[in-house]
């Protein structure tokens, strides 16, 4: 990753942005993002079409495959987040530059719909299917091939050469495993007990645990996650269920069982177990009984490690790996500063163009006031029927 940005801001002249909560300062200085795959909550902005039955809405539990109620949750998620998200965020960011920075400042929202290009960490390979624009590029797995790993050393190597294999826990920096429920961490130490023959390798920043941990599992402040996780001793990764998580579990060939706690945590987790390489354990039903039936599923059934050696192995053989996308997007676009052939028509719709609900509504119409003039007509023609009939009988009876 390191090389691939010097090539890109040094050879190329551009700096990577590397938060979405910034990105849209590209746009002013540079000319493009790159973005978290929640970027697809933008896409309204960018004039992507989304395809809400399909597509999930931010912070959602649920695969693409969804029911009656999901996809109703799906549509309100949306609409809400696409209404309320300008006064959350771009509204008042975009108030700050112009009262700390320039006064004339752009709108932060305009700056996202005119940006030429957006790189995302994503990977088509393993993401949710859906539809997206040329000027999104996948670039999903930069940093994450775990070049510098190394043969595990000391107390690591004697951990992996015990028993039948190893399992590593770690909740990443945002979700600090010392801070969890105090019955959380009960209901894992005594279900990891149960697994005589496994090792347990968890990140742990303190020393509650001490005096508490069974005799297969081991607490540290700081793993080497990618050595621990590229060795063929592990068996399972668990985790909260974050982006990196499951690209590090999947770039390492290591089933997951995720407990997902907040964000995309949720969507991550049921991408994980749509492609057949993790068991999801609900935070709202963790206990003992529900940790010791993912670990027996996981190690049990070998299925979850052939699918993800498989997926691992489709992600490295890509066609075009993300690293040269990411190096030759960046000089492509240094070299033309705009990309406005890419830039869709869908920029410029409002909500009732983009759902169509105008033509939707004006062709319901037509259809009622020419339904209600083949009513109408039909009524006419009825009655001069029956009036002519009518008159008919009359004049037969007089004749009579």
């Amino acid at each position: 990753m390191e090389d691939a940005e010097k090539d890109v801001q040094f050879s190329s002249g551009v700096r990577v942005a590397n938060s979405w909560t910034t990105s849209p300062m590209s746009s002013v200085y540079q000319p493009f993002l790159v973005m978290f795959p929640v970027c697809g909550k933008f896409t309204l902005l960018l004039g992507d079409f989304t395809i809400i039955h399909v597509t999930l809405a931010l912070m959602m539990e649920s695969s693409d495959e969804m029911d009656f109620i999901e996809r109703t949750k799906s549509f309100i998620g949306h609409n809400i987040y696409n209404l309320v998200y300008p006064w959350m965020v771009p509204n008042k960011e975009t108030q700050m530059f112009r009262d700390h920075w320039d006064p004339e400042f752009p709108d932060i929202m305009d700056l996202l719909r005119n940006c030429p290009l957006v790189m995302v960490n994503s990977n088509e390979l393993y993401e949710l299917p859906r539809p997206t624009l040329a000027k999104v590029v996948n670039i999903g797995g930069v940093g994450v091939q775990y070049k510098d790993a190394k043969p595990l050393q000391d107390e690591f190597k004697k951990i992996a050469d015990t028993g039948k294999g190893m399992v590593i826990m770690s909740f990443g920096s945002v979700a600090q495993s010392e801070l969890m429920p105090e019955h959380w961490k009960t209901a894992l130490l005594n279900a990891f007990a149960r697994f005589t023959d496994y090792e347990f390798i968890i990140r742990y920043a303190s020393d509650d645990l001490k005096d508490r941990l069974p005799k297969n599992v081991h607490a540290y402040r700081w793993l080497p996650q990618a050595d621990l996780l590229l060795h063929p001793s592990t068996k399972a990764f668990i985790s909260h269920g974050g982006y990196n998580s499951l690209q590090e579990s999947i770039n390492s060939g290591v089933p997951l069982i995720t407990v997902a706690l907040f964000g995309d945590q949720f969507k991550n987790s049921k991408i994980a177990a749509k492609h057949g390489f993790a068991v999801n354990i609900k935070k709202a039903t963790l206990d003992e009984s529900s940790i010791v039936a993912a670990l027996k599923e996981i190690l049990s059934n070998d299925r979850y490690s052939k699918n993800v050696r498989r997926l691992s192995l489709m992600v490295k053989r890509k066609p075009v790996n993300s690293t040269h996308l990411l190096v030759k997007w960046t000089e492509f676009l240094a070299e033309f500063q705009t990309l406005d052939n890419l830039t869709p028509a869908g920029n410029n719709l409002n909500f009732f163009q983009y759902f169509s609900l105008d033509v939707i509504g004006t062709l319901f119409l037509l259809t009622l006031v020419v339904t209600y003039l083949i009513f109408k007509l039909l009524a006419s023609i009825i009655r001069c029927i029956l009036s002519r009939s009518r008159k008919e009988r009359r004049i037969v009876w007089f004749v009579m």
